[in-house]
């Protein structure tokens, strides 16, 4: 395999696991593929350290905690494109973005969006990683239309620092690969 190739598999493999983590809380079997995962040398490398397996438990209390705060609470900023473009769910990027799964041969319902909306910033990172190679035309409008967006709300989430900051911060710099310049 070449270097090319094995980079583009460690991106489109970051890029996947990047989105189901915005998507829902990790939980023990999330973090045993993460510990086997082709990412996990990038992931250390922006601070998202693993706990000892002594600690797992109440690491990953602590990270549902995080996850709740951070995204489903009243006070949390949930990840959605409409959301914050639009200030309401369902809107125009919503549609666009379930357009361009269809077109893919892909659902965004509940089930397979794991209940969020389809213009979550963990739905669109998804997309593109099942879109990257096989369809560069939707690769290329999710990454023009659907992801510059989410810098404003992972800088905010990079402040709160800890591990969901560490993951805004690499985030962004995801964001800034696939879709540079803006």
């Amino acid at each position: 395999m070449t270097a090319e190739l094995e980079e583009e598999r460690a991106l489109v493999a970051l890029t996947r696991w990047v989105g189901e983590t915005l998507l829902r809380e990790l939980d023990g079997d999330a973090l045993a593929a993460l510990r086997a995962a082709p990412v996990a040398e990038a992931l250390a490398a922006h601070g998202l350290g693993l706990p000892a397996e002594a600690e797992e438990d109440a690491w990953l209390d602590e990270r549902a905690a995080d996850f709740h705060d951070l995204f489903l609470s009243p006070t949390g900023a949930p990840l959605v494109q409409s959301l914050w473009q639009e200030g309401r769910y369902e809107g125009g990027a919503a549609g666009r973005v379930r357009q361009l799964a269809e077109s893919l041969g892909l659902s965004l319902d509940a089930e397979a969006a794991r209940g969020a909306a389809p213009d979550h910033l963990g739905c669109i990172l998804l997309l593109w990683a099942e879109a990257r190679g096989r369809a560069p035309e939707h690769e290329q409008a999710l990454a023009q239309d659907h992801l510059r967006w989410a810098l404003a709300p992972l800088g905010r989430l990079q402040a709160r620092g800890g591990f969901y900051g560490a993951l805004a911060r690499l985030t962004a710099e995801l964001v800034d690969e696939l879709a540079p310049g803006g």
